[in-house]
């Protein structure tokens, strides 16, 4: 995999690349790098939703019909969870009404996340 990132070139915040997926269930896998937090006055919000978007874009040029998604930026990196959520559902919903993809998940690690998710709008299903 590190062989193969590193041939898809640089991705900065707000970029995203594609891979195979080796070995996963998954063709292939997306990279998306989102910013840093740092109180969301040096260009967070878009850097974000760019690398939503660029995903995107990368699944509709590569024929890919479903996406999942982390909630990017909001472990280390510090984003607020609200905040960064709210960014995540726009730009799945802009990118379902485009057509880029049929389908887009949200690979929720904890109940908190889960439950923004929910707050806004997103319909949730709890794995067993």
């Amino acid at each position: 995999m590190a062989t193969a990132c590193a041939q898809a070139g640089p991705c900065e915040e707000g970029d995203a690349r594609l891979t195979r997926g080796f070995k996963r269930l998954a063709r292939s896998v997306i990279h998306a790098v989102g910013p840093r937090w740092h109180g969301g006055t040096h260009g967070e919000p878009e850097r974000l939703a760019s690398a939503y978007r660029g995903s995107f874009a990368l699944a509709r040029q590569h024929a890919i019909k479903s996406i999942a998604f982390p909630a990017i930026s909001t472990g280390i990196f510090g984003y607020p969870l609200q905040p960064a959520t709210a960014i995540a559902v726009h730009e799945a919903h802009s990118a379902l009404e485009r057509g880029d993809v049929e389908r887009a998940t949200f690979a929720c690690f904890s109940h908190e996340v889960l439950d923004a998710y929910a707050e806004c709008g997103v319909q949730v299903a709890a794995a067993p």
